[in-house]
């Protein structure tokens, strides 16, 4: 579940600003044929969630019930319904129940569950999800948050490792560092400046060193070939395209939520990354190599 969410963001962040690719008439992707494709996902998914806000996986039954996968999912589920302006009862009630239970459970302090739930906070809070379910949620939600706890593993406590989950972790301090949170004492949220300084450091200090080589790299667009300087931005030290988009994708979140985390350094791997991107493109605005099923 977890792995095919992920592969879903990274797909639709990369068709939606590429729907209108140079590609054959039959199969050119419109932002209407994506928001279709994206509620059958989200709909056949709340078939598989109880009442209690379990979600079965029928594919990977281990990564089913409750975790940042399934707060994902039930996040674009409330978003989608939103942007849509439609009435989705189903959607919306699995969605709510999924969110529920997990915020019953105790709070999950990995950058990825950290990213997941303040998402959502900062979503709701700016009036992006379904004003029903958000009444239902934003309490629950708010106490999770506000419980989280400094994450210490996958050798956070060192000042020099770097993988993707140091910008996983960036995306989500970015977002709760501009959300309306009162953190309980030794939480994340309790010091929202020290995060903010942890952020413009993965971002402007961290990450740059760790990037990989400058490179001169060959890209096709609109039938004419490119010449790109360019470097992937994915984990040290084999730089595997499996984690370039993944990474760039977290990075333009951080962009988003924060332009102002980006240095000089930042923003040059920032315009290398997306030069890196489009080179792994094939002719027809096709990408390769989103997560690690492309391995």
């Amino acid at each position: 579940m977890r792995r095919t969410f992920a592969a879903l963001i990274c797909l639709a962040a990369v068709l939606l600003p590429c729907a209108g690719a140079t590609a054959a008439p039959s199969s050119r992707w419109s932002a209407e044929r994506i928001s279709a494709y994206a509620l059958g996902v989200e709909e056949a998914w709340s078939r598989l969630t109880d009442d209690a806000g379990r979600v079965r996986d029928v594919l990977e039954p281990d990564y089913g019930d409750f975790n940042y996968g399934t707060l994902m999912l039930a996040h674009a589920q409330l978003r989608g319904t939103a942007q849509r302006g439609a009435d989705h009862a189903e959607l919306t009630s699995a969605a709510v129940a999924q969110i529920l239970g997990t915020t019953a459970k105790p709070a999950q302090n990995d950058p990825f569950h950290l990213l997941a739930a303040t998402a959502l906070l900062r979503d709701g809070q700016a009036g992006r999800l379904p004003a029903g379910a958000w009444a239902r949620i934003e309490q629950p939600l708010s106490r999770w948050v506000a419980e989280i706890t400094p994450f210490e593993g996958h050798a956070f406590t060192s000042r020099t490792a770097y993988d993707n989950w140091r910008l996983v972790y960036a995306a989500a301090g970015a977002e709760l560092s501009e959300a309306v949170i009162e953190g309980v004492p030794g939480s994340v949220a309790s010091d929202l400046r020290a995060l903010r300084r942890e952020v413009r450091w993965i971002v402007s200090s961290l990450m740059p060193r760790h990037a990989g080589p400058r490179l001169r790299a060959m890209g096709a667009r609109r039938g004419a070939v490119l010449n790109l300087r360019a470097r992937a931005l994915s984990d040290p030290p084999w730089q595997p395209h499996a984690y370039h988009l993944f990474s760039t994708m977290l990075l333009e979140r951080v962009h988003r939520a924060w332009p102002g985390a980006f240095g000089p350094a930042a923003r040059k791997v920032r315009a290398d990354a997306g030069r890196y991107a489009l080179a792994l493109m094939a002719p027809d605005g096709q990408l390769t190599h989103i997560g690690r099923s492309a391995e």
